[in-house]
Order: structure tokens, then sequence, then C-alpha cells
């Protein structure tokens, strides 16, 4: 796998430079990381400046959510494509972590450190002060990091009210907008579930834990979940404009009738009684259930809830109407994997959709708008699982070389192929008695594991 990976001493190539919007030297889109103490595969970043007001005075930002390219060095059809197929995710074990993606690429040619050139997946929009989205732009891009921080630095910028550089200033602006968004989920029905993370403590020599302690949360961490929905959101639509029989999506279906009968015995002895009606009195049921003296309480319920739920699936955007594109648990009416690409395979097929959808759009070609050379959709995900009939009709893509790529029908597949993927990658997290470490990367909402 590793002849797969570029030369020692790869810097990135000027032709490449010249394909992307380059947002190096700008001077004023100060992009940054926040992630765990001591994370090394950095994947996402961001960044917010305040833009000239609108012609009424009311104030705009430019928001960027940056997603570390990984699809352009995973080329399909290479054995480093296969082996992350296969393994489908990295697991995270209580000692150390099983990658997905060679080290190499997911400490160093991938990972957005700062200070250090990197190619970049792009979401830029331009809001209002209350976080709704007034334009998009969704491009390949080339970013220098100004920091990397960890949850904690974060949050300490954002709280001294003495720092009043640019960054921080970002920093708040970030928040603040994550709030209003996570307020807007919310009223529209988002659910507040729990699947409590913990932190192990390691003995230096042995290795082995001694001890457990819960990870505490922090508005940093809300403020990064925030965007990487609103980014997942971003793309999801955008790939199923520009491909809308075949798009990778994902989705959570509503609890099924009788799904809380077992919980709700329980709760009753409690005078308690979860109501499944809708996602918004399920909501308002859950915030219902507290003991002032327990307060775990509150949050076994919602772990609970959780569990008593149907977990989410990736789907091929054609084999559904799109009012059951619906995730049920985060209120949103289409949602995809475009984010994590170093730890999950999934968002591969987002990114390489994204890429295209402006050229299926008869955008114009430029380092913004990369022109389509080849099939959009490439075989790699069939190869993993090549389930369902051969195509036998010439394909209906306007980027397929010809019928014999069949490219619109490996597609079709590709969901079935990538679900086989996750249900493999769970067996084995099963089976090696899964338990995320302090470095575990928290991109998700809390409970991503069952419903995100």
């Amino acid at each position: 796998m590793q002849s797969c990976l570029p030369v020692k001493g790869w810097t990135i190539p000027a032709d490449e430079i010249a394909r992307r919007l380059d947002l190096r030297e700008d001077g004023h889109t100060l992009v940054c990381s926040v992630d765990p103490p001591g994370c090394v595969d950095i994947d996402d970043a961001l960044h917010a400046r305040a833009l000239p007001s609108a012609q009424d005075g009311a104030p705009r930002y430019e928001v960027g959510v940056h997603i570390a390219d990984v699809g352009h060095f995973i080329k399909a059809g290479t054995p480093i494509d296969a082996e992350a197929a296969a393994r489908a995710t990295t697991v995270y074990l209580v000692n150390r972590r099983i990658d997905m993606v060679p080290k190499r690429l997911g400490e160093d040619l991938c990972s957005l450190h700062e200070k250090v050139d990197r190619l970049a997946f792009s979401v830029i929009w331009v809001v209002d002060h209350e976080a709704n989205v007034i334009s998009t732009k969704v491009a390949k891009t080339v970013i220098r990091s100004v920091a990397a921080l960890s949850y904690e630095q974060a949050q300490l910028r954002m709280d001294d009210a003495r720092l009043v550089d640019p960054l921080t200033e970002s920093l708040r602006t970030l928040n603040r907008l994550a709030k209003a968004l996570k307020a807007k989920r919310a009223a529209s029905g988002a659910l507040s579930l729990a699947s409590p993370e913990v932190r192990f403590v390691l003995d230096s020599e042995t290795r082995d834990p001694t001890d457990v302690a819960m990870y505490n949360l922090k508005e940093a961490n809300s403020m990064v979940e925030e965007f990487m929905l609103l980014a997942n959101i971003t793309v999801a639509r955008q790939i199923a404009q520009a491909f809308p029989q075949h798009a990778i999506l994902r989705r959570h279906p509503p609890p099924p009738p009788g799904a809380f009968d077992g919980l709700n015995h329980a709760l009753r002895a409690h005078g308690f009684e979860l109501d499944a009606s809708s996602s918004f009195a399920l909501s308002d049921s859950l915030d219902a259930c507290t003991k002032p003296a327990d307060p775990y309480f509150n949050k076994l319920v919602r772990i609970l809830a959780t569990r008593s739920m149907q977990q989410a699936r990736y789907f091929s955007s054609g084999t559904l109407t799109p009012a059951d594109y619906l995730h049920y648990g985060l209120a949103a009416p289409i949602y995809t994997h475009f984010t994590s690409p170093i730890r999950r395979y999934a968002p591969l097929p987002s990114t390489s959709a994204a890429q295209h959808a402006g050229a299926h759009h008869g955008a114009p070609s430029s380092p913004h708008a990369p022109t389509m050379t080849r099939c959009a959709w490439p075989s790699r995900w069939t190869r993993a699982a090549p389930i369902g009939p051969s195509c036998s009709s010439p394909s209906s893509s306007p980027y397929c070389p010809g019928p014999s790529a069949s490219c619109e029908c490996e597609l079709a597949r590709t969901a079935q192929g990538v679900g086989r993927a996750e249900c493999a990658s769970g067996r084995r997290k099963r089976q090696a008695g899964v338990a995320k470490t302090q470095d575990a990367r928290r991109r998700d909402p809390p409970h991503t594991e069952l419903t995100n």
C-alpha cells in the first residue's frame, strides 16, 4: 500500500494549486482546527470572518468548513483503496486504535496540521447573524491552518475577555452562530440523545487501564459539531440535486410502533412515559424525565431511548422518495457523511459527487469548479460488494464514457455495498470490545454511534 502514496518529501504541485481555490494568502481567512487533546489525525478545520453589511445594514459572515481531501490520495482501484474499503472505519480501543488508512496518510499527508499547506475540500457559506444561509460555495481548496487547538484551548480563548485577537474573535463568531444553528435544530424537533464518552487512564509502563472518567463536553465541542452537521446537510442537498437517482445519503428512520414499550413499562414505575408520536413530542417527554435527586436519571433514560431506536443507514437516493430521506434524530430532511474521511470510508463518494456536481449543472471550468474528465462514480464502491443484477442498458449519465461503463447501475448498488462494509465494521468493533479513548474523534453529535 505504501507504493500508492507520494514519495517522501512530497509537496503540493503547482498545477494542483492552480486547479483549486487558494485560501492561504488572502490575509482574511484564519483557518484553525479544534480537536481532542493530542489529536494527530486532523481531518477538519473551520474559519469565520465578518463581511461588509448587507444593504439593510444587517451583519453578514463568511464561514467555512474545510475537510481533508483524502480522495486525492486514495485513487479508485488501488490497493490502498481496497484496504480502506475493507476496513470501513478506524476502530478505537482502550489503549490504541486500528486505522482505516496508513499512518503516513492519516497523520501526515492528509492531516490539517498548523502552518502546513494542505489539500482540502471546503464548504463556504455566507450567513446572517442568525446563521441563516444566504449563499453556499463548495470547492476544492488549498489551506494553511494558523492553529491546531484542543477543545479546552479553544474554550479558554473564547472565555477570556482580555483576548481580542482575530483568531479568538473568529472562534467567538463560530460559537455564536453554532448556538443559533443548534437552537434552530431543536426547534425543528432534533433529539438530544446520549451516548457518554469515557476516558481511560493508562498505566505508564504496562499501558493497562487503571481508571475511567467521563469526557466533559464543552461549548467548543458543540461549536464544531454544529458546523460539521451543516456541512453534511449542505453536501447532501447538492449531490442529491445533481444526481437525484444515485446520491449516497444517510437516513435515520422514525422509531417503529412499540419501539419504546419496554422502556415505557420501566418508566411508568417512576411516573414518566415517553411520547413517540413525533420527534417534538419525544424531545419534550425526554426533557421531562428528570429527578432532582438523581442527576444521572435523565442521562440513563436518553441512553436507553437511543438503544430503542433504529440505526441510521446509507441508501441510494433513487431507492426512496424525498419524503423518506429524513434523518429523524437530527431533524434534517436530508443528510450524508461528508466529514471525517480519515476515519470512515463512506465520505469518499460524497466528496466525489460534490466535486462533480458543479460540472453536472454546467458550471464553468475554473480553479473553483473542476471540469469532469471521467465517470463521476468510479467502480471502487461496487468492487467491495458487487451485489445486484448487472446493467444491460446504456447508462443515462452524461459523464459516462459509454454504455460499457454502467456507472449509474454501479452507483445504484453503492449504498448496499457501503452498508455491507458498515455491518462488517460493526462486527469487528463488537468483537474487539471497543471503547473510545481520549483522542477519539468527536465530530458528530453524542448519539453518533447509533443514529448518526
